[in-house]
């Protein structure tokens, strides 16, 4: 088996030669900027921060083989935006742009100007100069980066981190609650760096915060980074900096807080985080176990283009939305309920299907996808926000303890569901620029790409290709 779950293996095994080369920074702008993720909140600025905006650059190296991590606590990136991200990171670290993924978090408490509108109904605006700070940032902290070189020992454990999300039409629906995470130690055993996926929308708080924030990925970063300084000083290893956190953002379409929550204020952000810390901080120290020796880092590319979704007529997007209101009515008085939020968000998206009729759509988009794969460990990579019956798909073809999906990386193309939620007409299907049968074909690409990433031996070398 690719990852060695003996319990009498050592769990101080050697990955050979990996390298890691990693780094964070502050990337939260001053406030006035408007902020993404809630058409309610209009184009208000932001007051100011509750807690940093980051970007964190996690590489991992083995000779010429390479595979980097940047993760950024945004709304979303577009493929403009990541491919000048990944320019400045494949510059400063000395390795091919196309083996840097860059994968946002999708806090709704960050700026809208990186990006501007997400979909062709939306009216955001992208901001040239919160962009141009955002990559010279970047810039920076790739160079910070390259000057490290942390010979590390790369570990693996699924966390199961139940009550942090879940599938937000009902709790009976598919949602991974599950939590990956891999650990990479110093020789001596200190931890250097995580990389963790959860699927869930950073959307305890609502629209009416007007802070930056993270929200419940930047406070679990805060008690795992706080928790593992804490455990490597009182072990007596030498004063370091805090580890680097990382965090992608799995397939989360359809998977948010929204029946869990207790309220949308920062103690209840405060109290998600630690339900997904302290679990994962008990597997990285009983149940992460050491990968093959040998693994080397590679990254596989290629691209799918889907056919959009033809506009419905004026009449069936009025009939749609009559409907949607209709629902939503008499919740209006409960806006808080889970009921009344599926309601709402109903709404919202009939609404901006009647906007979609009136926007100018091409026939086709380009996708770009990737696969990441390290010692038999693989995380599939896509630009949208898949749900999670389309998830479990590209998992089943795979093996489960060791495969993970990815949203919103490398680009953002939206929701992309399946023939039920079509047919339920959902939030999700409703703003979708996709039909059922492209999803198939996005999972049916991915899942082909998953094969070709997996197929040869684990240490085989690092590559990237487009297709």
């Amino acid at each position: 088996m690719p990852v060695q779950r003996d319990p009498g293996q050592p769990q101080s095994a050697p990955t050979a030669g990996l390298v890691l080369h990693t780094a964070t920074c502050d990337i939260t702008p001053d406030p006035g900027h408007p902020l993404g993720g809630y058409a309610a909140r209009g184009d208000a600025g932001a007051l100011g921060r509750h807690d940093p905006l980051q970007a964190t650059l996690i590489c991992l190296s083995a000779g010429p083989c390479s595979a980097a991590w940047l993760t950024l606590d945004s709304i979303a990136v577009d493929v403009s935006l990541a491919e000048d991200l990944r320019a400045v990171v494949g510059k400063a670290l000395a390795i091919p742009p196309e083996h840097v993924v860059v994968c946002a978090s999708h806090t709704h408490s960050g700026p809208a100007g990186w990006v501007g509108a997400l979909h062709p109904a939306d009216t955001e605006e992208r901001e040239d100069d919160l962009v141009a700070e955002l990559v010279a940032a970047v810039g920076a902290l790739a160079e910070d980066a390259a000057t490290t070189a942390q010979p590390v020992e790369a570990h693996w454990c699924l966390a199961a981190t139940p009550g942090v999300a879940a599938n937000r039409q009902g709790p009976q629906g598919p949602h991974d609650d599950r939590t990956g995470v891999l650990v990479l130690r110093a020789p001596g055993g200190t931890v250097q760096a995580l990389l963790y996926d959860h699927a869930g929308h950073p959307t305890v708080l609502g629209p009416e915060n007007l802070l930056w924030s993270a929200d419940w990925p930047g406070a679990a970063r805060a008690v795992l980074g706080g928790a593992l300084a804490a455990v490597a000083a009182f072990a007596g290893a030498p004063s370091t900096p805090p580890p680097a956190i990382g965090f992608l953002q799995g397939p989360a379409g359809d998977a948010s807080p929204r029946l869990l929550r207790r309220g949308r204020d920062f103690a209840e952000v405060a109290r998600f985080g630690a339900v997904l810390a302290g679990p994962v901080l008990r597997a990285v120290h009983e149940e992460a176990r050491a990968l093959v020796p040998g693994a080397l880092p590679r990254v596989l590319r290629t691209t799918v283009e889907l056919p959009v979704r033809p506009s419905p007529t004026a009449a069936e997007a009025a009939r749609e939305l009559a409907a949607a209101e209709a629902a939503w009515r008499p919740l209006a008085g409960t806006p808080q309920t889970p009921q009344a939020r599926i309601a709402a968000t109903r709404l919202d998206g009939a609404r901006r299907q009647v906007r979609l009729v009136e926007a100018a759509l091409p026939g086709t988009l380009r996708l770009p996808i990737s696969v990441v794969t390290l010692g038999g460990l693989a995380w599939v990579h896509l630009p949208v926000e898949l749900t999670g019956a389309l998830a479990e798909r590209i998992v089943a073809a795979g093996a489960p303890d060791t495969v993970r999906v990815v949203g919103y990386s490398d680009g953002y193309f939206g929701y992309v569901t399946d023939d039920a939620a079509h047919r339920a007409g959902t939030y999700e299907a409703l703003s979708s620029l996709f039909t059922a049968d492209a999803a198939q074909t996005l999972v049916a690409r991915a899942v082909a790409l998953l094969a070709q990433a997996t197929a040869g031996p684990a240490g085989g070398p690092g590559s990237a290709s487009e297709t």
